[in-house]
């Protein structure tokens, strides 16, 4: 073993031996400024279970407009902004049948998908 970091040190070894084991996975979730990133497959159930903790069952044809101020609270982002959201809110009327409609103070812009 000494052997083997000697001449990694020094540049004398050329391949990897055979008993170094090398870790091809990739993460799960990657950290980033100490929040963790979930899968994008998972992040839109996360969002909608919490969507509906906050404004009850999701059901086609209903209408949930809500302030940006209010959204961030129940579905945190990195951006406070409205675009944040258009996969939810593409989501939620694709599959769903849902409209989340998401105002902003600054732009008095309504976000549609």
């Amino acid at each position: 073993m000494m052997w083997n970091l000697l001449q990694a040190l020094f540049g004398e070894r050329s391949t990897v031996a055979s008993e170094c084991q090398v870790n091809n996975t990739t993460p799960d979730a990657i950290v980033k400024d100490g929040m963790k990133k979930i899968d994008n497959d998972e992040k839109p159930l996360s969002d909608i279970e919490r969507l509906e903790i906050k404004y009850g069952n999701l059901f086609e044809g209903k209408v949930i407009e809500t302030s940006l101020q209010e959204i961030l609270t129940a579905v945190p982002r990195h951006r406070a902004r409205t675009d944040a959201y258009d996969s939810l809110v593409k989501k939620l009327e694709r599959d769903y049948g849902v409209k989340l409609i998401i105002t902003s103070r600054k732009h008095s812009k309504t976000l549609k998908p």
